[in-house]
């Protein structure tokens, strides 16, 4: 009797180890690309910044709706977002998209690098996409 109950907790703890090394075997098998490429070619900054970026479609199949997020740091503070309406891309083709930000987080730290309370002003900008497809 000791013998059966030990044996049945050996493969019900085998099976139970199993089941999620699988689904997280299938999960990373299923995962998809994002069609969308996105590449900042031009980020202009003073007390307002203009953040320009190329959105390409690397897939067979038009998307629709794409829009751009956009966020922007400078040196390592948060101080704006902005969003465009790129429209639609058809397949394997490139739309771009432009948008400013202009804040009073944005003017007070421009202010602070030219009266020279901060040492530096260093912009970092990151931009995303979301569509419809």
């Amino acid at each position: 009797m000791l013998r059966r109950l030990a044996g049945v907790l050996v493969i019900a703890s085998a099976t139970l180890v199993a089941a999620p090394i699988a689904a997280n075997a299938s999960t990373a098998e299923t995962a998809k690309r994002d069609p969308i490429r996105v590449k900042i070619y031009d980020t202009r900054c003073e007390d307002t910044c203009v953040i320009k970026a190329r959105f390409k479609n690397v897939t067979s199949r038009k998307l629709w709706d794409v829009r751009m997020v956009a966020k922007l740091r400078v040196n390592g503070k948060y101080v704006g977002t902005c969003t465009d309406n790129i429209g639609r891309i058809k397949p394997y083709g490139a739309r771009y998209g432009r948008c400013t930000i202009s804040s009073a987080r944005l003017e007070r730290a421009w202010d602070r690098y030219t009266e020279g309370e901060a040492d530096d002003f260093y912009p970092y900008a990151t931009v995303g996409g979301t569509y419809r497809g």
